[in-house]
């Protein structure tokens, strides 16, 4: 059972009353208005999920019940499906203006409805964990900055190889994020370690352990493996064997940019140097071959 809580405002008592038990028969809790303004009465002391609101009702139309939500502080985010009998462009274009996520047009089967309530709720819940876990990521940058500046200088050099490789094999913009946020984090073991950081080359195996294990507590998946690997190489007895495609594409990006970067920065070696040493470590079997090649071609 769901137990999401949706508002239905519609005016037409029969569509308002068959929709609100077909909805509980999904296990939705459902609120009924007749009318606009005792829609926002039911949104300002209920917790609503979901509104449901027609654009033709009394007192206030379905434009100006999304207009006025979006001016109260608590209700901005909440979503609103549209339903009209005006099939214009122009009425679903002003819908989504005033603030709609989505519309379905009358006459509508009860299918249909229940399609977009499910996508559309699913849509807020990533959202609003999107929001959450960039609140947690901007405070672990925060901490890891003040305590070692270095760190996200030379995470950020990652982050822009990783961003480029990805892009050239086509990540969707999901990944591409968690890709980001996975090479800006990769170092927040060292928030654990004790006194300062002198050398980035020390404790490097603790540092990983010690970031994974925060990352388990608080971050998705793809980002605690890369933050528990991205000192590894295919050879390692610890490294991951049994990733999804996309997972493994991602560590695949994170382990050889990281070697990348790290041998750039060292100052001891030439670009050209640092081709021929991963040209060397490649054919030795310890990187990934595609995402090695891409990165060669793209750092020529």
């Amino acid at each position: 059972m769901s137990g999401d809580r949706i508002l239905l405002v519609e005016d037409d008592k029969e569509i308002r009353e068959g929709v609100q038990i077909y909805l509980k028969s999904q296990g939705y809790e459902v609120f009924q208005a007749a009318d606009g303004i005792e829609g926002l009465e039911v949104i300002e002391r209920e917790e609503i999920h979901l509104a449901i609101v027609d654009i033709m009702l009394p007192t206030l139309n379905g434009y100006q019940v999304c207009e006025r939500l979006r001016c109260l502080p608590q209700c901005r985010e909440l979503p609103v499906i549209i339903l009209t009998a005006l099939n214009e462009d122009q009425h679903r274009i002003r819908a989504l203006e005033a603030g709609a996520i989505d519309f379905l047009s009358k006459p509508f089967k009860r299918i249909e409805l229940l399609t977009k309530i499910k996508a559309v709720l699913l849509m807020q819940e990533d959202k609003l964990n999107m929001i959450s876990f960039e609140k947690i990521t901007q405070g672990f940058l925060c901490a890891l900055s003040q305590r070692k500046p270095d760190i996200q200088i030379s995470n950020l050099r990652c982050a822009y190889f990783t961003k480029r490789l990805g892009i050239t094999l086509g990540l969707s913009t999901k990944d591409l994020l968690t890709l980001h946020y996975a090479v800006l984090l990769r170092d927040i073991g060292y928030l654990s370690l004790p006194g300062e950081i002198t050398d980035l080359g020390n404790d490097s195996d603790r540092h990983n352990i010690l970031g994974a294990e925060i990352a388990e507590k608080f971050l998705p998946e793809d980002i605690h493996t890369i933050i528990l690997c991205h000192h590894s190489n295919l050879k390692d007895t610890a490294f991951p064997k049994n990733l999804s495609e996309p997972s493994a594409t991602l560590l695949n990006i994170a382990i050889v940019c990281t070697r990348f970067e790290y041998l750039m920065k060292s100052g001891n070696a030439s670009l050209d140097e640092v081709h021929h040493i991963l040209h060397h470590e490649g054919s030795l079997g310890l990187w990934p071959q595609k995402e090695l090649d891409l990165l060669l071609q793209l750092t020529q």
